[in-house]
């Protein structure tokens, strides 16, 4: 679902019209057990009015290779429909999230990476499946995170035709970052794989070879290209005393948000497009951050350490990868 803004003499969609809308995504998934669809309306880059839909998918090239019930390292091979929405999102800076399920703390983390203003939830969402799965991280870790990265929450509960707000943050909050994306725009004369690398060298002399990151370019709806430097950090709005109270609630989930999810998530956010040829990560990724990237459809990336990764199941899912045919790894060379 991809549809321009209202005509001008329409009248905006109302939060109960959209969720249906929504609803009619989550029809779509393939998902035999956990359905779930997003609806992400807002403006992009240009201040035209856009309204965007997604399911949680299979992406393509996994699902060729994978069953349905198979891991990739530790992860499934679905792409959350949060993710896919945000993905494919011209922009989505102040834009609202409508979703039919309960988000997950990795959801929660990256919604907040974007800037989404304001999120929907279905009530029915407590009752499904998944929302019975996900209740308790909802309540203890995802929703905690919304609020301190001062996103609105709000569920609509269909029959009663009601919009109740969770929690609604005052527009002059000042929201902690605790590290920035580096991003600057780029000569004609820096297009080119030397230049490239050298910008990835520096950067990992700069940081060292203990810290992951990723460098690259992307280019802007102009035509013009910006180079990225992004460092995996903190759940927006985190500070010391936020992450030692969710820290013990944590289990499988992380308060990190890594590199290349990181970097997949602002380019949305500013409406850029990475560019293939020009994406390196010096660590292996996570297995979740490969079930991204190619669900974002990149299928070759530059590694620099191949033999480190934040845990054992991103070489094991890098492994599976290459040895499926699926993602092509190459060197960082001028």
């Amino acid at each position: 679902m991809n549809r321009p803004g209202n005509h001008k003499n329409a009248m905006p969609a109302t939060p109960l019209e959209l969720m249906e809308k929504a609803l009619e995504v989550e029809a779509r998934s393939l998902h035999t057990v956990h359905k779930v669809g997003a609806l992400l309306r807002g403006q992009d880059t240009a201040k035209s009015n856009f309204e965007i839909g997604h399911p949680n998918f299979w992406p393509p090239a996994l699902a060729g290779k994978f069953s349905a019930s198979e891991k990739l390292g530790n992860a499934s091979t679905t792409v959350h429909a949060e993710i896919a929405v945000l993905l494919n999102a011209p922009g989505t800076e102040g834009a609202e999230l409508y979703i039919t399920d309960l988000p997950c703390p990795n959801c929660a983390k990256s919604i907040a990476e974007a800037r989404i203003g304001k999120v929907y939830i279905d009530s029915h969402a407590h009752h499904t499946p998944l929302g019975q799965k996900m209740e308790a991280y909802y309540n203890k870790i995802s929703r905690p995170l919304l609020e301190f990265a001062g996103v609105n929450i709000y569920e609509i509960d269909r029959a009663a035709r009601t919009v109740t707000p969770l929690a609604e943050i005052s527009q002059g909050a000042v929201i902690p970052v605790e590290k920035p994306v580096e991003m600057s725009l780029l000569d004609k004369s820096e297009m080119n794989p030397a230049a490239f690398a050298r910008m990835a060298e520096r950067a990992r002399s700069r940081l060292g070879p203990k810290e992951p990151f990723v460098a690259c370019y992307a280019r802007t709806r102009l035509g013009s290209y910006t180079a990225l430097l992004v460092r995996p950090h903190l759940a927006i709005g985190l500070d010391e005393d936020r992450t030692a109270q969710l820290a013990p609630l944590l289990e499988k989930y992380s308060l990190t948000l890594q590199p290349i999810d990181r970097a997949l998530i602002t380019a949305a956010r500013y409406g850029l497009k990475i560019d293939p040829a020009y994406l390196y990560s010096a660590h292996v990724p996570t297995a979740r951050e490969f079930v991204n990237l190619v669900g974002a459809g990149y299928t070759q990336i530059m590694i620099g350490d191949s033999a480190t990764s934040r845990d054992e199941w991103g070489l094991q899912a890098l492994g599976q990868l290459e040895n499926r045919g699926i993602l092509t790894v190459m060197p960082l060379r001028p």
